[in-house]
C-alpha cells in the first residue's frame, strides 16, 4: 500500500533539443573547429616562413641582404625552433661579413634573452653556447661587430634573475684584455673599447685608486675613449670614505686631460671636477700633489669652456686652492682684458668667472664700463641689451656700491626707458 504520508513526485521529463538549439550547436563547433585549422595553419606558416630564413642564412651563397632579413626574421622564434635559431647565429658569428656578424651578435641578445626569460635557469643553459660563442667574438677584428657581441653578452647577464648565461668574471676578463691591449686609431675599433668600458663599469664599479684598464684608457689615441675613461674615473663612488680622492694620482691624468689637444675631452675633465664643488667627495688638498697646478690647469681649461655656468662652477672650484680667488684672479682679468677688442660673444664664460669671483675681481671694474661702451657698436639689438644686463649683474657681483656699479645700471635704465 502506498504511503499517506509521502507526497506524490511529479514525472521526470527527458531533455530535448530544439532544432533551433541543435542549429546553433553545430554552428558552434563547426566556428570552433575552422578557428582551431587556422590557428594551426598559421603556427605550421610561421614554422615554415622561419625554416626558410634559417635555410637562407644557412647557405653562404644568399646576398648579404637575404641574409640580413632572415637574421631579423629570428626574432619570432620560440621552443625548439629558439634553439635552432640560436646555435645558427652562433655559427654566424663566424660568417666573414662584419655586418652580418654584428648582426647575428645583436639578434643572439635579443632572442636569448627572450628564452632566458621564458625558461629561467634552464634557458641560461640552452643560451650558454651561443653566449659563449659571443665571449669569442669581443675581440673580433671589426670593431662594429664587437661592439655588438659585447651589448648582447650584457643583456644575456641581465635577463635572468640569478645572472646570465656566461660568468661575469669571465665576461669582465675578455673586456680587460681587450682595452689594455687595444690601441688602434681605426674608430671602429674604438666604438668596441667605448663598449667594454661601458659595461666594466657596471661589471666592476670603480672602487679606490681605479683599475689599470681605466688608467689605459686614460691614455687612449681616441678622443671619445679618453673623454668616457674621464668620466667614468671622476663619477662618484659606490663605496668608501666620501673623502677619498678619485684616482691617487689624479693630478697626473688630470692635467693631461685638461690641456688635451681635444676640446671635448678638456671640456669632460673641467666639467666633471667642477661638478664635485660642494659634494662630500670634493677635495683640492696637498693630497692631489700640487693644487696650484691642478687650478691653473682648470682654469687653462675654461678657455675651451663657453658655457657660462661652467666657467662659474671651474671658478668656484680653483677658489678652494690655498690663497683662495685672489691668487689668481689677476690671470682671469687679463684674460677678459685681452677679449675686450675681439667678438663680445666670447665674454660669456669670462664674465661668469668674475661674477663668481666677487670682489676679488674689483680691478676689472673699469673694464665692465669699457665693455659697456664697446657693445654698444654690436651689430644685433638683442646682443647690445642682453650686454648691458649682463655686465650690470657682473658688476653688482663684485661690488655693489661702487660707482662703475651705478654707472652701468644708469645707463641699463636709459636703455628700458628708451633713451
Amino acid at each position: 500500500m502506498p504511503n499517506p504520508t509521502e507526497a506524490p513526485t511529479a514525472p521526470r521529463r527527458s531533455p530535448r533539443l530544439s532544432v533551433r538549439g541543435l542549429m546553433l550547436l553545430v554552428a558552434g563547433l563547426g566556428l570552433a573547429m575552422a578557428l582551431l585549422q587556422f590557428w594551426a595553419a598559421n603556427r605550421n606558416s610561421d614554422r615554415a616562413t622561419l625554416s626558410h630564413q634559417m635555410g637562407v642564412l644557412a647557405d653562404r651563397e644568399s646576398g648579404a641582404r637575404a641574409r640580413l632579413g632572415a637574421i631579423d626574421g629570428m626574432s619570432s622564434a620560440r621552443g625548439r625552433q629558439a634553439r635552432r635559431a640560436l646555435r645558427l647565429l652562433a655559427s654566424t658569428l663566424e660568417d666573414p661579413d662584419p655586418i652580418i656578424r654584428a648582426s647575428a651578435a645583436r639578434m643572439i641578445g635579443r632572442l636569448g634573452s627572450q628564452v632566458i626569460s621564458d625558461a629561467g635557469p634552464t634557458g641560461s643553459e640552452t643560451v650558454r653556447p651561443a653566449a659563449l660563442a659571443l665571449l669569442d667574438r669581443v675581440g673580433d677584428p671589426d670593431g662594429g661587430a664587437s661592439a655588438e657581441a659585447i651589448h648582447a653578452l650584457m643583456l644575456l647577464n641581465r635577463s635572468g634573475p640569478e645572472g646570465g648565461p656566461v660568468a661575469p668574471e669571465e665576461v669582465a676578463g675578455d673586456l680587460r684584455e681587450l682595452l689594455e691591449h687595444d690601441r688602434s686609431l681605426d674608430p671602429s675599433r674604438a666604438e668596441a673599447r667605448l663598449a667594454a668600458m661601458a659595461a666594466l663599469c657596471v661589471l666592476e664599479p670603480i672602487r679606490g685608486e681605479g683599475p689599470p684598464w681605466l688608467l689605459r684608457a686614460l691614455d687612449d689615441p681616441d678622443p671619445a675613449v679618453r673623454r668616457a675613461a674621464i668620466e667614468a674615473a671622476l663619477q662618484p663612488r659606490p663605496s668608501g670614505p666620501p673623502s677619498d680622492d678619485p684616482l691617487p694620482d689624479a693630478p697626473s691624468w688630470l692635467l693631461r686631460a685638461l690641456d688635451d689637444q681635444e676640446a671635448e675631452v678638456r671640456m669632460a675633465a673641467v666639467w666633471r671636477c667642477s661638478t664635485w664643488v660642494g659634494t662630500p667627495a670634493y677635495r683640492l688638498e696637498p693630497a692631489w700633489g700640487n693644487p696650484d697646478e691642478v687650478a691653473d690647469a682648470l682654469l687653462r681649461g675654461m678657455g675651451a669652456c663657453r658655457g657660462e655656468e661652467l666657467a662659474y662652477r671651474v671658478v668656484h672650484l680653483a677658489a678652494n686652492r690655498p690663497g683662495g680667488a685672489d691668487a689668481f684672479a689677476s690671470e682671469i682679468i687679463r684674460g677678459f682684458e685681452a677679449r675686450l677688442e675681439g667678438d663680445p660673444r666670447d665674454w660669456q664664460a669670462d664674465l661668469s668667472a668674475l661674477e663668481a669671483l666677487g670682489p676679488a675681481a674689483r680691478p676689472a671694474l673699469p673694464m665692465l664700463v669699457r665693455a659697456s661702451r664697446i657693445a654698444r657698436d654690436a651689430d644685433e639689438p638683442w646682443l647690445r641689451d642682453w650686454l648691458r644686463m649682463r655686465l650690470a649683474e657682473v658688476a653688482s657681483a663684485i661690488d655693489f656700491n661702487s660707482e662703475e656699479t651705478a654707472v652701468l645700471y644708469s645707463e641699463e635704465a636709459a636703455v628700458l626707458l628708451g633713451n
